[in-house]
Protein backbone atom coordinates (compact mmCIF):
# COMPACT_ATOMS: atom_id res chain seq x y z
CA UNK A 1 0.00 0.00 0.00
CA UNK A 2 1.68 3.33 -1.22
CA UNK A 3 -0.35 5.81 0.59
CA UNK A 4 0.15 6.97 4.08
CA UNK A 5 -3.27 5.98 5.87
CA UNK A 6 -4.89 7.45 8.94
CA UNK A 7 -7.20 5.88 10.68
CA UNK A 8 -9.63 8.64 13.12
CA UNK A 9 -11.71 7.78 16.09
CA UNK A 10 -13.68 10.18 18.17
CA UNK A 11 -14.59 9.80 21.41
CA UNK A 12 -15.26 12.78 23.98
CA UNK A 13 -18.30 13.38 26.67
CA UNK A 14 -18.94 10.12 28.52
CA UNK A 15 -16.62 7.45 29.75
CA UNK A 16 -18.00 5.05 27.82
CA UNK A 17 -17.11 5.94 24.65
CA UNK A 18 -13.18 6.83 25.60
CA UNK A 19 -13.45 3.07 26.92
CA UNK A 20 -15.09 1.49 23.51
CA UNK A 21 -12.61 3.09 21.44
CA UNK A 22 -9.61 1.74 23.69
CA UNK A 23 -11.31 -1.43 23.08
CA UNK A 24 -11.97 -0.76 19.28
CA UNK A 25 -8.30 0.27 18.99
CA UNK A 26 -6.56 -2.51 20.66
CA UNK A 27 -9.15 -4.65 18.78
CA UNK A 28 -7.51 -3.06 15.59
CA UNK A 29 -4.05 -3.25 16.65
CA UNK A 30 -3.94 -6.92 16.89
CA UNK A 31 -3.65 -7.64 13.20
CA UNK A 32 -0.26 -6.02 12.95
CA UNK A 33 1.53 -3.05 12.24
CA UNK A 34 -0.77 -0.26 10.17
CA UNK A 35 0.36 1.27 7.09
CA UNK A 36 -0.13 4.99 9.06
CA UNK A 37 -1.28 5.96 12.29
CA UNK A 38 -4.34 6.40 14.40
CA UNK A 39 -5.57 9.73 15.72
CA UNK A 40 -7.75 9.87 18.50
CA UNK A 41 -9.91 13.28 18.93
CA UNK A 42 -10.87 13.83 22.46
CA UNK A 43 -11.58 15.83 25.40
CA UNK A 44 -9.46 13.57 27.50
CA UNK A 45 -6.42 13.12 25.91
CA UNK A 46 -4.63 11.04 29.07
CA UNK A 47 -7.00 8.56 28.82
CA UNK A 48 -5.16 7.22 25.32
CA UNK A 49 -1.78 7.23 26.83
CA UNK A 50 -1.01 3.68 26.87
CA UNK A 51 -1.84 3.33 23.30
CA UNK A 52 0.33 3.77 19.79
CA UNK A 53 -2.31 6.70 19.16
CA UNK A 54 -1.79 10.37 18.32
CA UNK A 55 -4.27 11.57 20.56
CA UNK A 56 -5.99 15.52 19.46
CA UNK A 57 -7.37 17.32 22.33
CA UNK A 58 -11.29 18.33 21.41
CA UNK A 59 -12.15 21.62 23.13
CA UNK A 60 -15.39 22.94 23.88
CA UNK A 61 -15.63 25.72 21.26
CA UNK A 62 -14.97 23.16 18.70
CA UNK A 63 -17.35 20.97 19.84
CA UNK A 64 -19.79 22.98 19.60
CA UNK A 65 -19.21 24.68 16.31
CA UNK A 66 -18.70 21.25 14.93
CA UNK A 67 -21.95 20.53 15.90
CA UNK A 68 -23.43 23.26 13.98
CA UNK A 69 -26.52 25.50 14.16
CA UNK A 70 -28.54 22.59 14.98
CA UNK A 71 -26.43 21.13 17.85
CA UNK A 72 -26.49 17.65 15.51
CA UNK A 73 -24.12 15.83 17.67
CA UNK A 74 -22.58 13.46 13.98
CA UNK A 75 -22.16 16.24 12.26
CA UNK A 76 -18.92 16.30 14.10
CA UNK A 77 -17.57 13.32 11.85
CA UNK A 78 -18.24 15.46 8.78
CA UNK A 79 -16.60 18.49 10.09
CA UNK A 80 -13.33 16.68 11.63
CA UNK A 81 -13.39 14.51 7.87
CA UNK A 82 -13.72 17.92 5.63
CA UNK A 83 -10.40 19.73 8.04
CA UNK A 84 -8.33 16.45 7.55
CA UNK A 85 -9.12 15.81 3.76
CA UNK A 86 -7.85 20.04 4.14
CA UNK A 87 -4.73 19.26 5.81
CA UNK A 88 -3.86 15.44 4.66
CA UNK A 89 -4.65 13.82 0.92
CA UNK A 90 -4.00 10.47 2.65
CA UNK A 91 -6.22 7.68 2.78
CA UNK A 92 -8.77 7.70 5.80
CA UNK A 93 -10.78 5.34 7.52
CA UNK A 94 -13.11 6.81 10.56
CA UNK A 95 -14.42 4.37 12.79
CA UNK A 96 -17.21 4.27 15.13
CA UNK A 97 -16.03 3.88 19.34
CA UNK A 98 -18.82 0.94 19.48
CA UNK A 99 -16.84 -1.18 17.14
CA UNK A 100 -14.65 -4.12 17.28
CA UNK A 101 -12.31 -5.32 14.16
CA UNK A 102 -13.23 -8.87 13.87
CA UNK A 103 -10.36 -9.28 11.10
CA UNK A 104 -8.01 -7.27 8.99
CA UNK A 105 -8.20 -4.38 7.35
CA UNK A 106 -6.55 -5.88 4.27
CA UNK A 107 -9.80 -5.36 2.21
CA UNK A 108 -10.01 -2.13 3.31
CA UNK A 109 -6.44 -0.63 2.08
CA UNK A 110 -7.71 -2.40 -1.19
CA UNK A 111 -10.80 -0.93 -1.70
CA UNK A 112 -9.46 2.71 -0.99
CA UNK A 113 -5.78 2.30 -3.38
CA UNK A 114 -8.49 1.52 -6.04
CA UNK A 115 -10.40 4.67 -5.75
CA UNK A 116 -13.66 3.32 -3.69
CA UNK A 117 -15.11 4.49 -0.74
CA UNK A 118 -15.40 2.31 2.23
CA UNK A 119 -18.70 1.80 4.80
CA UNK A 120 -19.72 -0.74 7.08
CA UNK A 121 -22.74 -2.32 5.02
CA UNK A 122 -25.55 -1.46 3.19
CA UNK A 123 -28.71 -1.06 5.52
CA UNK A 124 -32.10 -0.31 2.48
CA UNK A 125 -33.35 2.43 0.34
CA UNK A 126 -35.60 5.56 1.66
CA UNK A 127 -39.13 4.13 1.78
CA UNK A 128 -42.53 4.55 3.81
CA UNK A 129 -40.86 2.70 6.43
CA UNK A 130 -37.25 3.09 6.31
CA UNK A 131 -37.15 7.05 7.18
CA UNK A 132 -39.22 8.69 5.22
CA UNK A 133 -38.78 11.88 6.89
CA UNK A 134 -35.80 11.53 4.60
CA UNK A 135 -36.74 10.49 1.41
CA UNK A 136 -39.17 13.34 2.02
CA UNK A 137 -36.79 16.34 2.31
CA UNK A 138 -34.40 14.37 -0.89
CA UNK A 139 -37.16 13.71 -3.32
CA UNK A 140 -37.38 17.96 -3.28
CA UNK A 141 -35.76 18.24 -6.84
CA UNK A 142 -35.89 22.61 -6.51
CA UNK A 143 -34.80 22.34 -3.03
CA UNK A 144 -31.91 20.09 -3.80
CA UNK A 145 -30.66 21.69 -6.82
CA UNK A 146 -31.57 25.50 -5.42
CA UNK A 147 -28.43 24.40 -2.89
CA UNK A 148 -26.39 23.61 -5.49
CA UNK A 149 -26.22 19.79 -4.74
CA UNK A 150 -26.54 16.83 -7.20
CA UNK A 151 -30.16 15.25 -7.38
CA UNK A 152 -30.60 11.56 -6.72
CA UNK A 153 -33.45 9.71 -7.98
CA UNK A 154 -34.22 7.63 -4.80
CA UNK A 155 -34.47 4.33 -6.80
CA UNK A 156 -30.70 4.39 -7.31
CA UNK A 157 -29.98 5.26 -3.84
CA UNK A 158 -28.87 3.30 -1.11
CA UNK A 159 -28.00 4.35 2.58
CA UNK A 160 -25.03 2.47 4.36
CA UNK A 161 -24.07 2.32 7.73
CA UNK A 162 -21.30 4.75 8.73
CA UNK A 163 -19.50 2.68 12.10
CA UNK A 164 -16.86 2.47 9.51
CA UNK A 165 -16.38 5.24 6.79
CA UNK A 166 -13.22 4.77 4.23
CA UNK A 167 -11.95 7.85 1.95
CA UNK A 168 -9.62 7.65 -0.78
CA UNK A 169 -6.99 10.18 -0.65
CA UNK A 170 -8.05 10.46 -4.80
CA UNK A 171 -11.65 11.93 -3.36
CA UNK A 172 -12.59 15.41 -4.39
CA UNK A 173 -12.39 17.20 -1.15
CA UNK A 174 -15.45 19.32 -2.27
CA UNK A 175 -17.80 16.21 -1.62
CA UNK A 176 -17.20 16.25 1.58
CA UNK A 177 -18.03 19.88 2.27
CA UNK A 178 -20.96 18.70 -0.07
CA UNK A 179 -21.93 16.26 2.34
CA UNK A 180 -21.93 18.78 5.18
CA UNK A 181 -24.47 20.83 3.09
CA UNK A 182 -26.62 18.58 2.71
CA UNK A 183 -26.56 17.27 6.09
CA UNK A 184 -27.76 20.67 7.42
CA UNK A 185 -30.20 21.05 4.83
CA UNK A 186 -32.18 17.49 5.94
CA UNK A 187 -31.51 18.43 9.41
CA UNK A 188 -32.80 21.77 8.63
CA UNK A 189 -36.12 19.97 7.27
CA UNK A 190 -36.43 16.86 9.36
CA UNK A 191 -35.28 18.10 12.78
CA UNK A 192 -37.00 15.63 14.97
CA UNK A 193 -34.97 12.75 13.02
CA UNK A 194 -31.47 14.19 12.91
CA UNK A 195 -29.67 10.78 14.64
CA UNK A 196 -28.62 9.14 11.08
CA UNK A 197 -28.56 12.16 9.21
CA UNK A 198 -24.75 11.95 8.49
CA UNK A 199 -24.59 8.62 7.55
CA UNK A 200 -27.34 9.37 4.39
CA UNK A 201 -25.49 12.56 3.81
CA UNK A 202 -22.45 10.39 2.92
CA UNK A 203 -24.43 7.66 1.14
CA UNK A 204 -26.17 10.71 -0.68
CA UNK A 205 -23.12 12.06 -1.79
CA UNK A 206 -20.83 9.81 -2.96
CA UNK A 207 -23.47 7.85 -4.96
CA UNK A 208 -24.70 11.46 -6.53
CA UNK A 209 -20.94 11.89 -7.33
CA UNK A 210 -20.76 7.54 -8.79
CA UNK A 211 -18.03 7.15 -6.08
CA UNK A 212 -18.10 3.33 -5.98
CA UNK A 213 -18.62 2.17 -1.95
CA UNK A 214 -17.42 -1.10 -0.77
CA UNK A 215 -18.61 -2.94 2.28
CA UNK A 216 -16.66 -4.10 5.24
CA UNK A 217 -19.21 -5.62 7.29
CA UNK A 218 -17.05 -8.93 7.85
CA UNK A 219 -13.93 -6.83 9.51
CA UNK A 220 -15.84 -5.53 11.97
CA UNK A 221 -18.55 -5.69 14.48
CA UNK A 222 -20.55 -2.61 15.01
CA UNK A 223 -22.87 -3.15 17.91
CA UNK A 224 -24.21 0.15 18.01
CA UNK A 225 -28.26 -1.39 18.64
CA UNK A 226 -26.82 -2.27 22.55
CA UNK A 227 -23.79 0.45 22.74
CA UNK A 228 -25.33 1.37 25.65
CA UNK A 229 -25.53 -1.64 27.62
CA UNK A 230 -22.55 -2.88 26.01
CA UNK A 231 -20.76 0.23 27.52
CA UNK A 232 -21.82 -0.33 31.23
CA UNK A 233 -20.14 -3.66 31.04
CA UNK A 234 -16.72 -2.17 30.34
CA UNK A 235 -16.57 0.41 33.07
CA UNK A 236 -14.51 -1.80 35.49
CA UNK A 237 -12.58 -3.25 32.67
CA UNK A 238 -8.64 -2.61 33.25
CA UNK A 239 -6.50 -1.96 30.07
CA UNK A 240 -5.26 -5.65 30.10
CA UNK A 241 -8.80 -6.81 30.03
CA UNK A 242 -9.81 -4.85 27.22
CA UNK A 243 -6.66 -5.79 25.56
CA UNK A 244 -7.51 -9.12 26.31
CA UNK A 245 -11.47 -8.83 25.20
CA UNK A 246 -10.23 -6.77 21.69
CA UNK A 247 -8.78 -10.27 20.94
CA UNK A 248 -11.74 -12.20 21.35
CA UNK A 249 -14.61 -11.25 18.99
CA UNK A 250 -16.44 -14.16 20.08
CA UNK A 251 -15.87 -13.36 23.86
CA UNK A 252 -17.69 -9.53 22.89
CA UNK A 253 -20.19 -11.28 21.11
CA UNK A 254 -20.64 -13.83 24.34
CA UNK A 255 -21.00 -10.02 26.19
CA UNK A 256 -23.31 -8.52 23.41
CA UNK A 257 -26.34 -11.09 24.09
CA UNK A 258 -25.48 -10.73 28.10
CA UNK A 259 -25.86 -6.97 27.23
CA UNK A 260 -29.67 -7.76 25.48
CA UNK A 261 -30.96 -9.86 28.02
CA UNK A 262 -30.12 -7.63 30.61
CA UNK A 263 -32.00 -4.67 28.82
CA UNK A 264 -35.18 -6.00 30.38
CA UNK A 265 -34.06 -5.38 34.07
CA UNK A 266 -35.85 -2.94 36.07
CA UNK A 267 -32.46 -1.04 36.45
CA UNK A 268 -31.70 -0.63 32.60
CA UNK A 269 -35.10 0.34 32.27
CA UNK A 270 -35.15 3.10 34.25
CA UNK A 271 -31.51 4.25 32.76
CA UNK A 272 -32.86 3.95 29.06
CA UNK A 273 -36.16 6.00 29.88
CA UNK A 274 -33.57 8.60 31.58
CA UNK A 275 -31.71 8.27 28.08
CA UNK A 276 -34.54 8.86 25.95
CA UNK A 277 -36.06 11.39 27.46
CA UNK A 278 -32.88 13.42 27.24
CA UNK A 279 -32.59 12.65 23.76
CA UNK A 280 -36.28 13.28 23.31
CA UNK A 281 -35.54 17.16 25.75
CA UNK A 282 -32.70 17.02 22.59
CA UNK A 283 -34.68 16.90 19.62
CA UNK A 284 -37.44 19.55 21.03
CA UNK A 285 -33.92 21.69 21.35
CA UNK A 286 -33.26 21.50 17.60
CA UNK A 287 -36.94 21.70 16.45
CA UNK A 288 -37.02 25.31 18.37
CA UNK A 289 -33.96 25.95 16.85
CA UNK A 290 -34.64 25.39 13.77
CA UNK A 291 -38.34 26.83 14.14
CA UNK A 292 -36.65 30.22 15.24
CA UNK A 293 -33.86 29.88 12.32
CA UNK A 294 -36.48 29.39 9.39
CA UNK A 295 -38.56 32.54 11.22
CA UNK A 296 -35.59 34.86 11.12
CA UNK A 297 -34.98 33.92 7.55
CA UNK A 298 -38.68 34.93 6.61
CA UNK A 299 -37.90 37.70 9.04
CA UNK A 300 -35.39 39.06 6.75
CA UNK A 301 -37.12 38.38 3.50
CA UNK A 302 -39.68 40.32 4.74
CA UNK A 303 -37.47 43.01 5.08
CA UNK A 304 -35.40 43.05 2.03
CA UNK A 305 -38.66 43.12 0.25
CA UNK A 306 -39.85 45.95 2.06
CA UNK A 307 -36.67 47.99 1.40
CA UNK A 308 -36.78 46.88 -2.43
CA UNK A 309 -40.71 48.22 -2.47
CA UNK A 310 -39.96 51.48 -1.05
CA UNK A 311 -36.48 51.73 -3.18
CA UNK A 312 -38.70 51.53 -6.33
CA UNK A 313 -41.65 53.39 -4.62
CA UNK A 314 -38.75 56.80 -4.10
CA UNK A 315 -37.02 55.72 -7.96
CA UNK A 316 -40.36 56.18 -9.24
CA UNK A 317 -41.46 59.44 -7.62
CA UNK A 318 -38.28 60.77 -8.45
Amino acid sequence: MEEQLLFVYMAYGGWQFRRQAVLSILSLLQYGPLPGKILVYTDRPGEFKELPVEAVFLDKPTIKNWRGPYGYIHRMKIELLDSLFKKNRRHVVFVDSDTIWTRSPAGIYESLDNARAVMHVCENQLSDRFFPQYRTVLEKTELIKDAGLPFVPMEQFWVYNSGVLGLPSTLNPALINEALRICDLICRNAPFTMEWVEQVAFSYILQGHGVRIDTCGEDVLHYWPDSFEFGRRLKKCSFTDLADLGKDPERVRELLKEARKGKRSFVNQLLVRTKRLGRSMRKRKRESLVFLEKLRSKILVRARREQEKKRHTKEGAD
